[in-house]
């Protein structure tokens, strides 16, 4: 290609247009070198930004305002509130309520069982809460009916075992949402639905 443009142009100021050219392409060469090696560099990250200069800023403890730090907890420390206790299959079984089921227990089962349990097992337990038909029409099973005679016999370990870990695939699990304490409280609140029946 050169031999043709010197050719066309006798040679004539030549030099010049194609030192520029040459230049100009190993410029272009450097500039998409350096932007390949800002994208493998970009790629092979394991933080959480393409390129993480102060890694130790983004995974710290967050405090609120005037929020003292919360140290971790030492390994095996049992909870006081708040989360529900994990348990084995054959210790839930041996679980018995610790709450006793007076007006107070259940009239805060009540307030729970009227925010997570009515939407599918209705106001008085027995299965027909707004969401009931809706999942009998995606083909799940109704939800149960905690008034039925057989449930009444059921201990209330089974219950507990039920709300904490789900049953299945048709009742989710309620262990993170509600805790411990309040399990109880609910259970009593549903023993007096079925006394009320």
């Amino acid at each position: 290609m050169v031999a043709r443009l010197a050719g066309l142009t006798n040679g004539r100021g030549l030099s010049r247009p194609l030192k520029a050219v040459r230049s100009l392409s190993t410029r272009q060469r450097a500039v998409g070198g350096a932007v390949l090696l800002l994208v493998l560099a970009a790629c092979s990250s394991t933080n959480t930004y393409p390129v993480d200069i102060y890694t130790a800023m983004h995974y710290q403890h967050s405090y609120r305002t005037l929020e003292p730090p919360r140290f971790l907890s030492p390994d095996g420390a049992v909870p006081v509130d708040g989360r529900t206790p994990l348990y084995s299959g054959e210790q839930i079984t041996q679980l018995e309520n610790p709450v006793e089921p007076d007006e107070a227990s259940v009239m805060r089962g009540q307030q729970i069982y009227d925010v997570n349990c009515a939407v599918c097992h209705g106001e008085t337990g027995n299965g027909d809460g707004p969401m009931a038909q809706r999942l009998v029409d995606s083909g799940a099973a109704p939800p149960a009916v905690l008034t039925a005679e057989r449930l009444e016999g059921v201990p209330d370990s089974h219950f507990y075992n039920v709300v904490t870990n789900g049953l299945g695939q048709w009742m989710p699990a309620f262990g993170n949402l509600i805790p411990g304490q309040d399990i109880w409280h609910l259970i009593n609140y549903v023993r007096s639905l079925q006394g009320a029946q």
